[in-house]
């Protein structure tokens, strides 16, 4: 063996933190939120009672309306008549089944802008995390 691997390691992981600016230790969770913040992929995170809980820059651009208004209310309330639609009950599913399913549909905004889009519903602890991107 040529030798001990972890200063090398060690060593690369405070380059990563001088150059991201972060501090785990400050903030365990930096990393992650970083990652959702700046990936092109949109995404929300419902609890059990399909309430909003985070939304990324990619799903508040795609959305259009403030991240303010859409958190703590309900994937119902955000979104009419989807609770009666397909992808409601697909949603409704992964939450009950716990397991990962992939959709793809069209979406009509508030705004009126749409888009086809492919999502990927997955179970989490909190509830269900929702990733998805336009494929129009």
């Amino acid at each position: 063996m040529i030798g001990d691997p972890r200063p090398l390691i060690g060593s690369h992981a405070g380059v990563a933190l001088t150059h991201t600016g972060i501090d785990p230790d400050a903030d365990p969770g930096a990393y992650a939120r970083d990652v959702l913040e700046n990936m092109s992929e949109a995404f929300f995170l419902l609890d059990r009672e399909f309430r909003l809980l985070d939304v990324n820059r990619a799903a508040i651009d795609l959305d259009g309306r403030p991240k303010d208004t859409l958190l703590g209310r309900t994937l119902w309330d955000l979104t009419p008549g989807l609770e009666d639609s397909e992808l409601g009950e697909r949603f409704r599913s992964v939450m009950l089944n716990r397991h990962t399913q992939i959709y793809t549909h069209h979406q009509r905004w508030p705004g009126g802008h749409s888009a086809w889009l492919e999502s990927r519903i997955v179970p989490v602890q909190a509830g269900v995390a929702v990733f998805y991107r336009d494929v129009t």
